[in-house]
């Protein structure tokens, strides 16, 4: 197997996140970037629209070329459809499951690969949530370790997601004719954006702005109610919540992060978990951190009201005050005793973009 299509199998690999027919852990929207360190070298991963139809990861590794590879995310998961690099294309005959789902820890799955002619197989197993550091940040992540032989080549991947944000980093080891190799990626940077929130209202397909109907089952796609009526987090992330309340009254904030981070790990459609963590990263300046987890408690269901009023007080903070003024305003139709506490902040705004 030649260096290039031995980066098209780690890309391959590279590609897994998603829990409960939504992207959480591979934030599928349009000009979704994030960067990482690849011993040394950079590795730039980009989302790309198609219209009407999947997603197109593209990963470019600094000299060693492009990949492109289109995914579906519905409620098995996220699934790899076809494979284009410089060598040619792949296309599956069945599209190829990179994440079963449910993602909770003890899951595991077995398939079966043909690549270029040559087969082989792939068991995966999800373990965690753990805290991850890397240069972009500490996240609570979920771990995927994974083993794939393919004719005398074994790849072995420890790879860890966090919910809202991708893939943060990967420790891959790579044995082929009595040679070893190993790789680490760790997440630089990353920039993500606002997801629209739109799903099929018949199998939760994630949906496109301009998009009607669902590319897999026909269904209306539609904008979702942000509502969590009767959800209800598992025990243990409702403890790690109730932690975090605890620690805050002690003023100990890392603790009280630290716990929601632990919850969200657990249960990534825990709105209030991501509202509550953005609360406290606004208040200690966390900024970009703080809008990342508003938008995704905003996408999985937190009350609107209240989350449009973060995110525009987050973006006032920010001195983004064109993006911040939309929220506002949206959040006193919807709230209208919280009025006179906004005023100020819009007078403000208008004098600011008058400038």
């Amino acid at each position: 197997m030649n260096p290039t299509a031995l980066l098209a199998v780690g890309m391959l690999l590279s590609s897994a996140g998603a829990i409960d027919a939504d992207d959480s852990f591979l934030p599928l929207t349009d000009g979704n970037t994030w960067e990482y360190s690849v011993n040394g070298q950079a590795m730039i991963q980009k989302v790309e629209q198609v219209k009407g139809g999947p997603w197109v990861l593209i990963t470019s590794v600094e000299g060693q070329g492009t990949v492109r590879e289109w995914l579906t995310v519905d409620r098995d998961g996220i699934q790899s459809l076809k494979m284009e690099q410089a060598s040619g294309t792949i296309e599956y005959p069945k599209p190829l499951l990179i994440l079963k789902l449910p993602a909770k820890p003890g899951q595991k799955w077995s398939q079966k690969l043909n690549f270029n002619g040559q087969e082989g197989s792939v068991d995966s197993e999800i373990v965690g949530p753990e805290s991850v550091k890397v240069p972009a940040g500490t996240f609570e992540a979920i771990l995927v370790i994974s083993r794939t032989l393919m004719q005398g080549l074994e790849i072995g991947q420890s790879t860890w997601y966090a919910a809202g944000i991708g893939m943060v980093k990967r420790i891959q080891e790579t044995r082929f004719q009595g040679k070893r190799q190993s790789v680490t990626f760790e997440l630089a940077k990353y920039e993500l954006k606002e997801d629209a929130g739109l799903k099929c209202s018949n199998c939760g397909l994630a949906g496109r702005p301009g998009q009607k109907f669902c590319v897999k089952c026909g269904g209306k796609i539609e904008l979702p109610t942000n509502s969590q009526e009767g959800y209800k987090p598992s025990p243990e992330a409702a403890t790690e919540f109730v932690k975090a309340e605890n620690h805050l009254t002690k003023d100990e904030w890392d603790e009280a992060e630290a716990a929601l981070g632990r919850a969200i790990a657990m249960e990534p459609k825990f709105a209030m978990a991501w509202h509550f963590r953005a609360f406290i990263r606004r208040d200690r300046g966390k900024l970009k951190e703080a809008l990342a987890d508003v938008n995704e408690a905003l996408r999985v269901g937190v009350s609107r009201p209240s989350g449009l009023w973060l995110r525009g007080r987050i973006y006032f903070d920010m001195k983004e005050y064109a993006k911040a003024k939309p929220d506002l305003e949206e959040a006193v139709r919807l709230l209208p005793n919280i009025k006179s506490e906004v005023r100020p902040l819009l007078t403000k705004i208008d004098e600011e973009l008058k400038k």
